[in-house]
């Protein structure tokens, strides 16, 4: 029995793997900056001057976060590199200051929607450890936190889906000034 347990075991640790993924940044005929995990749809011509990155895991979720902010705005200022106009308009400047405003009260939001995801599962596992009932008063107690849970999530759900329906209405605007902004070049 011990033998089998041991095989197990040292079979387990021999096929593990770790995962990992490349994935490859270049620009297309048009100019824009493409993505991708398939070297082959990398142009033959461009395969040389590719960008290469590593995914990987940490053991933080704002580390990663972080470096996949720090890598959008690398490549949106490659981008923009010697795309911008000498002069900009002050309507330019007005509507990129709100949009940025906007970005900032919109980053707070998911902050908090994130924290109360993060509690209201908290509140589930708990729920989940205590399903002991003694007596009826405690199935009753259980039956009502399970309720007060379930009203809960079903506003925090309101909430994504009005957030989600404002990130989407600030993503038109931000097209709509990018539109405008290209049309004046």
């Amino acid at each position: 029995m011990i033998r089998i347990k041991w095989s197990i075991v040292i079979i387990m640790m021999l096929f593990s793997v770790t995962a990992s993924a490349e994935f490859y940044k270049y620009r297309d005929q048009n100019g824009n900056i493409v993505f991708t995990d398939d070297i082959t749809r990398v142009p033959r011509d461009q395969q040389s001057a590719i960008q290469k990155y590593q995914e990987y895991q940490s053991g933080s979720g704002d580390t990663r976060q972080e470096a996949q902010k720090e890598e959008v705005q690398q490549s949106l200022a490659e981008a923009s590199q010697g795309e911008t106009p000498a002069t900009e308009s002050p309507e330019t400047k007005i509507a990129e200051g709100e949009l940025e405003k906007e970005k900032l009260v919109l980053d707070k939001r998911k902050q908090e929607l994130d924290a109360e995801y993060h509690s209201l599962l908290k509140d589930k596992e708990e729920l989940n450890r205590n399903k002991v009932f003694r007596n009826k008063q405690a199935a009753a107690i259980y039956n009502s936190n399970v309720a007060d849970l379930n009203q809960r999530i079903a506003d925090y759900e309101k909430k994504k889906e009005t957030f989600n329906a404002d990130i989407g209405e600030y993503n038109k605007r931000v097209k709509k000034e990018l539109e405008e902004l290209i049309e004046k070049k």
